[in-house]
């Protein structure tokens, strides 16, 4: 008899437990279609897919020290950093630039956001409305213009370690610019991403 009370509230708790999952996974997808209209949604997509483009040297190594950006599903990066594990996405970050704009923001309205971007547009679209939206410090907005701010010359002509130290400090330009006076989280962070360059993992 209690044997069957116990396997009845086990069924009853994995019945909810496929509900609540079945209810994120929807709202994940379709979430974004209520909480915006249809001039929004091509809003988000236009902007990302008319981002100037990002020299192939630049994503070549992005992809290489990024590769679980590249590889991972937004829903598994999504997932790990409600675990706790910080893994970026290229979709997460051009969510981020939208998201706030809505009522309410909060973190699963983030999701959903970038679930509809990543359904929408390419991880390299984002990458490139990404990278030409960060303010690397001294009004220079993009990578283009810091580029020439700290290289004097374009993306294009950059060595994979100049690449190395724009992606560093792309991450937080005032905390890890080359260009401080103490500039050793820079170093830190540097050391740690150029490890993970020549170590191609």
């Amino acid at each position: 008899m209690q044997r069957n009370l116990i396997k009845k509230a086990l069924r009853y708790c994995l019945m909810l437990m496929a509900l609540v999952i079945a209810g994120l996974f929807l709202w994940m997808q379709l979430g974004l279609y209520l909480i915006t209209d249809s001039t929004q949604r091509k809003m988000i997509v236009s902007e990302i897919k008319a981002a100037p483009p990002v020299p192939e040297n630049f994503i070549n190594v992005y992809s290489k020290v990024h590769p679980e950006e590249m590889n991972y599903s937004t829903y598994r990066c999504f997932f790990e950093r409600v675990s706790g594990n910080y893994i970026d996405s290229p979709c997460l970050a051009a969510a981020y630039m939208f998201y706030s704009t809505i009522r309410n923001a909060n973190f699963f309205k983030w999701g959903t956001f970038a679930i509809y971007i990543d359904n929408n547009t390419t991880r390299k679209e984002c990458i490139q409305f990404n990278m030409h939206r960060i303010d690397f410090t001294h009004n220079n907005i993009g990578v283009e213009a810091a580029s020439q701010y700290y290289y004097r010359k374009p993306v294009a002509n950059l060595s994979d370690y100049e690449i190395l130290e724009l992606l560093v400090m792309a991450k937080n330009p005032s905390l890890y610019n080359k260009n401080r006076i103490n500039n050793q989280p820079f170093k830190n962070a540097y050391a740690v991403i150029k490890h993970k360059y020549e170590s191609g993992s």
